[in-house]
């Protein structure tokens, strides 16, 4: 685990996510990570109403939890090699939250299923796919 926040750390350095500012990590499992935004290269990048909640929390047992908008979540992750990282999402209960079939609740729910790699750096995490990255940060 040191070994992933000292990569993570050089990596925010070296992209500019955090800057080389000697700011200690949060704690990976069992901090409360609220999403900020979605980023795409060369788009905007997507940010969620502020009256609407995307979380998750990873728990020691290798469970995740969190509420995306209305909908409570739950699965598993494993973390591998590095900073290598596999999200299984078990279940998500069906409420209609307002939102259309594209909505950042849509896409959320479809990017946990693709991470492949994670990274904290300060107080943000970083969950990154093949074309994209979720940004979340420790609002505790």
């Amino acid at each position: 685990m040191k070994q992933t926040r000292i990569a993570a750390m050089l990596m925010g350095c070296v992209i500019g996510l955090a800057g080389c500012q000697d700011v200690p990590d949060v704690e990976f499992v069992g901090t409360l990570w609220t999403l900020q935004s979605i980023e795409v290269p060369g788009e905007p990048d997507i940010k969620p109403e502020a009256t609407r909640v995307y979380n998750i929390q990873f728990f020691g047992d290798n469970r995740i939890e969190g509420w995306i908008d209305c909908n409570f979540y739950g699965g598993a992750y494993t973390l591998t090699e590095g900073d290598s990282m596999l999200v299984d999402i078990h279940f998500i209960t069906e409420r209609g939250c307002g939102e259309s079939d594209n909505s950042i609740a849509v896409q959320l729910l479809g990017e946990f299923r693709a991470v492949y790699s994670f990274g904290v750096i300060g107080n943000q995490l970083r969950l990154y796919f093949d074309n994209s990255v979720l940004k979340f940060r420790n609002v505790e």
